[in-house]
C-alpha cells in the first residue's frame, strides 16, 4: 500500500486556474477528506488522483512511482461518484460483482469478498432487485460495495453521500468507516460538508479556491484554524470573527478591556489591531456586568434542541453566543458577554493568518 503525494500540482482550463500549485502527502491508510466550498478544486483534485483528469504541471506518485501519464484504468483505484452510476438491466448483486468478473476474479473470491461487503452494508435480502427496485439510500450502499469489493489500495468517493436525508447520511457515514476497516485501503473523501468531514476524516484538507488552506486533524483545524476562511468555514455556528485592539500589554473588544495577560496572545508586538476568533460555545452570557464582560443586545434566538443560540448586536458588530435551554434569554434583552480568551484565536489583521500557527 502506498502513500500519494502531489509536488506543485496544477489544474486549469485556458487561462482559469483550478488548482494552484498543491503539495500534500496523503498517508497509506488513512482517511483524508477534501474539504471546501463549490468551485474549490476538491473533486478536480481527486479526479487527477483517478486519471480523469489531466495535470497542467507538477507531478503525483503513489509511493515514488510518477503516475502522471499511467491510464485510468491501471491505476487500481475503486471510485464512487456523486451519481451512482448502476447498471439498470443488472440486479444489486451482478452490479457489485461487475467488475470483479471482467477481471477474472476466480468465482469463490468474488462471492467471499461480496458476502462480506453486503452484510457490512445492510444489504442482505436485496441481492436480486434492480436499481429501479431501490430507495435512494439502497442505490448509494450498491454503489459503495461494487467499489469496496475491489479491494483495491486507493478508495476515490466524490461526494457519495449528498443525495440522502440527514438520517440516511448518519448511518452511511457508519458503513463507510466499517469498510475502510477491513482493508484499510488509502482513503480520499470529496465534501462540502464539515459533518462529514469532521467524522469521517483522520484528516481534513481545506481548499478555497484552488489553494490548500489547512491540512491536520479535525480536532487541530476546529481548535486552531489556520486563517480566518477555515475559522468561518469550520463549526456551526461558524466562529465569530471581533475586531479587537491592542493597547498597554490589554486587548479590548468594543472599547472594553477582555484581559491583562500579554501571554495569551502571541505575536503582538508592533500592533494595534488584530482579528479575534471566537467560537460561540466559548462565551458565558450574564444578565450582570462585571469587569472584562462585553455589553450587547439580544437581536436573534435560535432553537437547536439541545441548547439555543443567540445573535448580540455589540456596538457596531454581531457575535453569535450558545446558551443552555434552561437559561432565561429574551430578544431585545440586555446581556453581558464574558469570552474564555485561553480559547480564541488571534488572526493578523492583514494576511489573516492564525498569529499562533504564523508564530
Amino acid at each position: 500500500m502506498n502513500e500519494i503525494k502531489f509536488k506543485n500540482v496544477s489544474k486549469s482550463y485556458g487561462d482559469t486556474k483550478i488548482v494552484n500549485n498543491l503539495n500534500l502527502t496523503i498517508k497509506a491508510g488513512e482517511r483524508l477528506v477534501l474539504l471546501g466550498p463549490s468551485g474549490c478544486g476538491k473533486s478536480t483534485t481527486l479526479r487527477m488522483i483517478a486519471g480523469l483528469e489531466e495535470i497542467t504541471s507538477g507531478d503525483i506518485l503513489f509511493g515514488d512511482k510518477r503516475i502522471n501519464d499511467i491510464e485510468a484504468g491501471d491505476r487500481d483505484i475503486a471510485m464512487v461518484f456523486q451519481n451512482y452510476a448502476l447498471y439498470p438491466h443488472l440486479t444489486v448483486w451482478d452490479n457489485i460483482i461487475f467488475g470483479l468478473k471482467m477481471n477474472g476474479v476466480d468465482k469463490t473470491e468474488i462471492n467471499t469478498r461480496t458476502t462480506e461487503v453486503i452484510k457490512i452494508l445492510n444489504l442482505q435480502g436485496l441481492e436480486k432487485r434492480y436499481p429501479k427496485e431501490l430507495s435512494g439510500g439502497q442505490r448509494q450502499r450498491v454503489a459503495l460495495g461494487r467499489a469496496a469489493v475491489k479491494n483495491s489500495d486507493f478508495f476515490l468517493l466524490d461526494e457519495p453521500l449528498s443525495n440522502l436525508d440527514v438520517q440516511l447520511r448518519n448511518s452511511s457515514r457508519e458503513e463507510l468507516i466499517k469498510l475502510h476497516e477491513i482493508n484499510r485501503p488509502t482513503f480520499i473523501y470529496v465534501t462540502h460538508d464539515q459533518i462529514e468531514a469532521m467524522t469521517i476524516g483522520h484528516r481534513i484538507a481545506i481548499l478555497n479556491k484552488g489553494d490548500l488552506q489547512q491540512i491536520d486533524t479535525p480536532e487541530e483545524v476546529y481548535n486552531n484554524p489556520a486563517n480566518i476562511f477555515v475559522a468561518k468555514f469550520i463549526g456551526t455556528p461558524p466562529m465569530n470573527i471581533l475586531i479587537g485592539k491592542v493597547a498597554n500589554k490589554k486587548l479590548y473588544i468594543n472599547d472594553r478591556c477582555i484581559f491583562s495577560n500579554e501571554n495569551v496572545i502571541p505575536n503582538l508586538s508592533n500592533r494595534n489591531l488584530i482579528y479575534v476568533g471566537i467560537r460561540p460555545e466559548h462565551i458565558l452570557v450574564y444578565t450582570e456586568d462585571a469587569f472584562n464582560r462585553i455589553q450587547g443586545e439580544v437581536t436573534r434566538i435560535e432553537n437547536y434542541g439541545n441548547q439555543k443560540c443567540i445573535s448580540v448586536s455589540i456596538g457596531n458588530e454581531n457575535i453569535k453566543a450558545s446558551i443552555k435551554n434552561d437559561q432565561d434569554i429574551k430578544k431585545n434583552q440586555k446581556i453581558y458577554l464574558e469570552i474564555d480568551t485561553a480559547k480564541c484565536s488571534y488572526f493578523d489583521i492583514k494576511t489573516e493568518t492564525n498569529l499562533k500557527v504564523e508564530g
